[in-house]
C-alpha cells in the first residue's frame, strides 16, 4: 500500500506535467505508473487513482487528457481484465479482508494492554512472544505480519501519545498547506 501511495503521487505528478505541456513521454509515464498501480493490487489505491483522475480531468476541463487516460484504462482493462475483476470483488470470507480485521483487533488489544506502545518495530515480535497471533488463529509464520492499518500500527508501537502526536502533525500540515494556498 505504501508503494501504491507513491504511485498515486507519481500519477498526479504526471498529470501535472501533462497539463503544463502534453508531451508524449508524459503519456507513457501515465501508462507505466497506471500499470504499476494495477500490479500493486491495492483496491484502495485503484479507487483513489480513479477519483484523483476524475478530479484532475473535471478541474482542468482538459478533454485531451481525458481521452489519453481513457485509452490507457481501456488498454489495461482489455489485457488484464481477469485480474482486475477478480480483485474488484470484496467479501468478508476473503483472507485479505479477514486478516485485516484480525490485525485491527490485535492492534486494539495491544493498545489496551500497552497504552505507551511496545516499541518501534516491535509489534510483530511482541505479538509472537505474547501469543496474540495464535489467539487470533494465525498459526503459520507467513501470517505473522505487521498490522496493516498505519494508525493502529503507530498506536501499538509508539502508544496513544505517539498516535495523537502523529495525527496533530498531519493536521498541522494540512492547515499550513491551506494557509499557503
Amino acid at each position: 500500500n505504501i508503494l501504491a501511495a507513491f504511485l498515486i503521487i507519481g500519477l498526479c505528478s504526471f498529470y501535472y506535467l501533462w497539463l503544463k505541456k502534453p508531451y508524449f513521454i508524459y503519456t507513457i509515464g501515465i501508462f507505466v505508473v497506471s500499470l504499476g498501480l494495477l500490479f500493486a493490487f491495492s483496491r484502495t489505491a485503484w479507487i483513489l487513482a480513479i477519483l484523483s483522475t476524475i478530479a484532475v480531468i473535471v478541474y482542468s476541463k482538459n478533454w485531451r487528457l481525458a481521452i489519453a487516460v481513457f485509452s490507457i484504462a481501456l488498454i489495461l482493462f482489455t489485457i488484464f481484465n481477469p485480474y482486475i475483476l477478480s480483485r474488484a470483488k470484496v467479501s468478508n470470507s476473503e483472507p485479505s479482508v479477514s486478516y485485516r480485521v484480525a490485525y485491527n483487533k490485535m492492534a486494539l488489544e495491544i493498545i489496551k494492554k500497552n497504552p505507551f506502545g511496545v516499541g518501534i518495530g516491535n509489534q510483530v515480535l511482541y505479538s509472537v512472544k505474547s501469543g496474540l497471533y495464535k489467539k487470533f488463529g494465525m498459526n503459520e509464520v507467513w501470517q505473522w505480519q505487521p498490522i496493516h492499518n498505519i494508525y493502529l500500527l503507530i498506536g501499538s508501537e509508539i502508544g496513544v501519545v505517539g498516535l495523537f502526536s502523529f495525527l496533530i502533525f498531519l493536521i498541522s500540515l494540512f492547515i499550513n498547506m491551506k494557509n499557503e494556498a
